[in-house]
C-alpha cells in the first residue's frame, strides 16, 4: 500500500483533465503528486487524493516538486525561505508518512511526463 495518510477527498475537489482509464499498455508504477502551491502535508487534498489513488492501485506514491524559473527569479531571502520549507516538507513526508520527495529543475509538463507516466497536479 502507498501510505497510511487517509481521508477521502470530496468529489467536488477533483477535476479529471485527461482520463487514462482503460489505456492499452498503461505502465504500472507509482502515483506521482506534482506539488506546486500547497507545500505542506497537513490538509493537502491533492496529496490525499494521490495517496487514495495509489492505495486503490496498490502502488507506491511519491511527491515531486519542480523548482522552475519563476522560483529561481526570487531573491535569495525568498528562495532560502522556500527551500527551508521544502526541506521540512521532505522530512515530514519521508520520516512521518514514508512518502519519497523528489526536487527537480524541469521546464515543462512534457519533461515531467518523460520521467513519470502519470502525474497528479494541484491547482
Amino acid at each position: 500500500m502507498a501510505s497510511t495518510l487517509s481521508n477521502s477527498v470530496q468529489s467536488g475537489r477533483i477535476r479529471v483533465l485527461k482520463d487514462a482509464t482503460g489505456t492499452v499498455d498503461r505502465p504500472v508504477g507509482p502515483v506521482v503528486y506534482w506539488m506546486s502551491r500547497d507545500q505542506r502535508v497537513k490538509d493537502n487534498w491533492a496529496l490525499i487524493h494521490a495517496v487514495d489513488e495509489a492505495n486503490k492501485a496498490n502502488v507506491p506514491v511519491a511527491v515531486a516538486f519542480d523548482l522552475f524559473d519563476q522560483f529561481l527569479g526570487a531573491n535569495s531571502r525568498q528562495l532560502g525561505f522556500m527551500l527551508r520549507g521544502l526541506q521540512q516538507l521532505q522530512h515530514d513526508l519521508e520520516e512521518t508518512i514514508q512518502i519519497p520527495f523528489f526536487l527537480f529543475q524541469l521546464w515543462n509538463v512534457s519533461q515531467m511526463e518523460m520521467v513519470f507516466h502519470g502525474v497528479e497536479i494541484e491547482f
